[in-house]
């Protein structure tokens, strides 16, 4: 598996899973980058994806699950 397969985010895996649309992405990040800038906190996309009812928790896991495996 190349570095690049490896190195890919929650968003883009979820994006590809069709999980989640481009749309619903985009909105997460800027959702993440408005939090961080006005009120210091940084949240998870899937955290900011599932509180907006877009993702349940099977299918964070299942990212999850992509992610580590990739890890080996």
């Amino acid at each position: 598996m190349s570095l690049r397969q490896r190195d890919k985010r929650f968003g883009v895996i979820a994006l590809e899973e069709k999980f989640i649309t481009v749309d619903q992405l985009v909105g997460a990040i800027r959702v993440q980058v408005k939090e961080e800038v006005e009120e210091g906190r940084h949240r998870l996309i899937g955290n900011i994806l599932f509180d907006q009812g877009i993702l349940i928790m099977d299918q964070i896991n299942q990212v999850l699950k992509i992610i580590e495996a990739s890890k080996e």
